[in-house]
């Protein structure tokens, strides 16, 4: 079952560096070829396989690589697990500017943990208005910790690929901040291991 009611405050993030321009209607959304996205896809926890050419990007070009990449393809499925989440829940979502995928905990876990891949704005572009944000590292990868004490089930981490394009990971609905931070770290380090970097 999707859980939006606390964490909707988080659109504010995750929406990031959006400003009037960018945000207008014609320009909302991302464009992706209908082949790329089964069917059963959205909401039945399958997850996608990509039916992109391969060399459709040019090597070197992270925000081109992270473009052709699909969020629920980015983890795979034993590194959910191991997170304590439920590969077979991948939620893809594409609305908006949202580009992202999420997943509901093993029975065992808790929370969701969401990836969201944005290959058109780097971490210093996050609009972190009413938010608290530490600069750390994750892996090899300079990243923010953003958190916020009205809602301190949530955490999130952005981790900066490069300059214009970065990955966030949340966690969601856990017990505390510290054990969301916790989770979403770990995730940003596993992940990491599988993202486009700068060469």
């Amino acid at each position: 079952m999707l859980r939006i009611g606390p964490a909707s405050r988080w659109a504010v993030v995750a929406l990031a560096a959006c400003t009037a321009s960018a945000c207008a209607q014609e320009s909302a959304g991302r464009a992706i070829d209908s082949t790329d996205i089964p069917e059963n896809t959205v909401g039945t926890g399958t997850p996608p396989t990509s039916s992109r050419p391969p060399g459709d990007t040019a090597p070197g070009d992270v925000g081109a690589e992270l473009e052709a990449t699909h969020p629920c393809e980015v983890l795979p499925e034993h590194e959910v697990t191991a997170l304590g989440f439920d590969p077979e829940s991948a939620h893809f979502d594409d609305f908006g500017i949202i580009y992202s995928c999420w997943y509901e905990p093993l029975p065992t876990g808790q929370g969701n943990l969401t990836l969201q891949l944005d290959a058109n704005k780097g971490v210093d572009t996050i609009n972190l208005t009413g938010f608290s944000a530490n600069e750390i590292q994750v892996g090899s990868l300079r990243a923010l910790r953003i958190t916020d004490d009205l809602d301190p089930r949530v955490c999130q981490v952005a981790l900066a690929l490069d300059e214009e394009v970065h990955v966030s990971v949340m966690v969601s609905f856990v017990e505390d901040t510290e054990e969301a931070c916790r989770l979403a770290e770990a995730a940003g380090a596993l992940a990491e291991q599988y993202l486009p970097s700068a060469r």
